[in-house]
């Protein structure tokens, strides 16, 4: 079947760069995941290329550590441990790729379904270079889509080796990560109030560059209890989302992997966030935009980006300024009349 072709995926062909890349470590963060678990296990184990895969629970209370047993016992990949003390997202994440043996690692949540040739796809597409490699996700609820369109056409994704798009906007999802290890380590300790995976992705074009595979790999199931979900009105998601990149600059700023320039850049980023925090708009905010807009957005389609955000934001901002008030009503037509008769 064609590779445009509607109904389904074809497997990609093999090519000479496909032997550079040594086996793969998957690490698989559970916690209290037995109602997914069990699928996307399969999916793991059907994998090529896979030395071991880590799985780090921590501190389930439900079926899942009978699932990770019973895995363990039917595969000798399968090595599964346990957190005395919880230790959330980012710091699970974090044993689970020091626990890892291999020279790359390629992280999991424990309610996706990967697609069958995933890592090989990866594995195969790499450029040779990249210390991080990731690709496309497929959202869905409910049933499992029977086919996916080859090219995802999500050209916003990050790749290269200037990290300023990143501190703007998290593109490199978690689950779609596939990293040198080293990279990784070298990285922590990762932040508990970040994202890993944004931490993971401007760490990675800092020490060397990240490449992007526009094809969808991993179907992405959605679900009331997602770790990270965005909810809220869009006011308050806007709060939110200005909080967490105050957060992630603040605590990147002081760590050796970064550039000078860079550090600077992050602590002027930083400074005009704070700046904007508690107004319903800043226009010096968004100057500050307009004068880095091909830093933070790509190339020639910088100045429309940020035009486009501008007017998003001035509609955010009027939306959060009527924020629980309340419009009186029109005057009826009939005492419309009677104050002009009154007058």
């Amino acid at each position: 079947m064609k590779p445009g072709a509607k109904k389904g995926v074809t497997r990609p062909r093999r090519s000479r760069l496909f032997c550079m890349m040594s086996p793969i470590s998957i690490v698989l963060c559970t916690y209290n995941g037995e109602r997914y678990l069990d699928e996307q296990l399969r999916s793991l184990r059907a994998q090529e290329g896979v030395a071991e895969i880590v799985v780090v629970d921590d501190g389930s209370t439900d079926g899942t550590r009978a699932l990770l047993r019973a895995h363990a016992s039917a595969d000798t990949r399968v090595r599964v441990h346990h957190n005395g003390v919880r230790t959330g997202v980012s710091g699970n994440f974090e044993r689970g790729i020091g626990l890892a043996r291999c020279e790359w690692v390629a992280l999991s949540d424990q309610d996706d379904i990967w697609l069958p040739w995933k890592l090989a796809r990866l594995r195969r597409a790499w450029n040779g270079q990249a210390c991080l490699i990731h690709h496309a996700s497929h959202k869905f609820r409910g049933r499992e889509p029977d086919s996916l369109p080859f090219s995802a056409r999500q050209d916003r994704k990050f790749r290269g080796g200037a990290p300023h798009q990143l501190f703007f906007r998290n593109s490199v999802v978690g689950h779609t990560i596939l990293m040198r290890r080293e990279v990784a380590l070298r990285l922590m300790p990762f932040p508990r109030d970040s994202l890993h995976d944004w931490w993971l992705g401007v760490g990675a074009s800092s020490m060397g560059t990240v490449q992007y595979v526009d094809e969808y790999l991993v179907h992405y199931r959605i679900h009331e209890s997602n770790a990270y979900c965005a909810c809220g009105s869009r006011a308050r998601r806007r709060m939110e989302a200005l909080d967490a990149r105050i957060r992630f600059l603040a605590s990147i700023e002081d760590r050796p992997w970064l550039a000078p320039e860079l550090v600077a850049f992050a602590q002027a980023y930083r400074a005009e966030l704070e700046e904007a925090r508690d107004k319903v708009f800043s226009w010096r905010l968004w100057r500050f935009y307009w004068r880095h807009a091909e830093a933070f957005f790509d190339g020639s389609r910088a100045c429309t980006a940020v035009l486009g955000n501008l007017r998003r934001s001035l509609q955010a901002a009027c939306n959060l300024s009527n924020l629980g008030a309340r419009r009186a009503p029109a005057p009826a037509p009939w005492m419309r009349r009677d104050a002009a008769r009154a007058s």
